[in-house]
């Protein structure tokens, strides 16, 4: 008896031990998912600026630029480049879009869509920009959180957000995956 209270218990040490492990895991890879995103998007951010800033009509194009386009003018960073595609670290897409007269953003803005974002991450992104927020506030004016990749959404310009607004726009859209539209001054 005492044997198999012995085996019993040393496979519910094992299974918390394994339990452990797993959420220790999880943790770590949606941190370097996280910073990964981050990453990407400074570097789109920063191309998108250098390439169009000066343009006549800067970021007034139509509608988003195709996956082409960000893969041949080297605006997606190799890392998010998947064969043919441009991919965020949570294995969603990037769209960015510019603000078509106005009717996405203000006019000196643009915007960069990631998709796919599992709800439970979305807080700890939305919260882990710096400052910002506004027409001068910095590189971010304000972020968006929706259900699909199209963009649009109750603008919020407060960067980093509240938590309690943080968690409010991460669970609107009521789905385990959301997409955040990050809105870039330009």
């Amino acid at each position: 008896m005492q044997q198999l209270l012995g085996y019993v218990l040393g496979l519910i040490l094992t299974g918390l031990a394994a339990y452990g492990a797993y959420e220790a895991y999880t943790s770590a890879m949606d941190g370097q998912h996280i910073q990964s995103l981050q990453t990407q998007l400074s570097s789109m951010q920063q191309q998108v600026t250098l390439q169009y800033q000066r343009r006549a009509g800067r970021y007034s194009w139509n509608g988003a630029l195709t996956t082409a386009t960000l893969i041949s003018s080297k605006i997606a960073p190799q890392s998010a480049i998947n064969n043919a595609t441009v991919t965020n670290p949570f294995e969603g897409t990037y769209v960015v879009m510019g603000n078509s007269s106005g009717a996405v953003s203000p006019l000196s803005t643009f915007s960069i869509i990631a998709d796919n974002i599992p709800e439970s991450d979305c807080e700890q992104i939305v919260k882990s920009f710096g400052t910002g927020g506004g027409l001068s506030g910095g590189p971010l004016y304000g972020y968006a959180v929706t259900a699909t990749n199209v963009g649009g959404g109750a603008l919020s310009t407060t960067i980093p957000d509240t938590d309690t607004n943080a968690h409010n726009n991460c669970v609107g859209p009521g789905g385990d995956t959301v997409a955040i539209q990050f809105v870039f001054n330009g």
